[in-house]
């Protein structure tokens, strides 16, 4: 019975250790890249059909308009971001 118990302790703290170390290893990541540069971001997306629609990218100062279809991506249009702002 006792080393039952042994075990039982032993495998709660290594639970708790593991728990610990995750979350560690979390926080020093966020520490190290605190402010993780997105280089591109989608700001809409219309769906004409199943499979089929249109992107709205934000890269940089530009907004690509892109076409997506099941086997094809097509640049429809550029935009400049300030363009694009003012309308809202």
């Amino acid at each position: 019975m006792e080393l039952f118990q042994l075990g039982l302790v032993f495998l709660f703290y290594a639970i708790v250790i593991g728990v610990i170390g995750y979350f560690l290893l979390k926080f020093i990541n966020r520490i190290q890249y605190p402010n993780s540069v997105k280089i591109s971001q989608v700001i809409d997306r219309i769906y004409l059909a199943p499979n089929k629609g249109i992107v709205f990218v934000k890269v940089s100062n530009k907004v690509y308009m892109i076409g997506v279809a099941d086997n094809n991506i097509v640049l429809l249009k550029e935009f400049d971001y300030t363009e694009v702002h003012k309308k809202e």
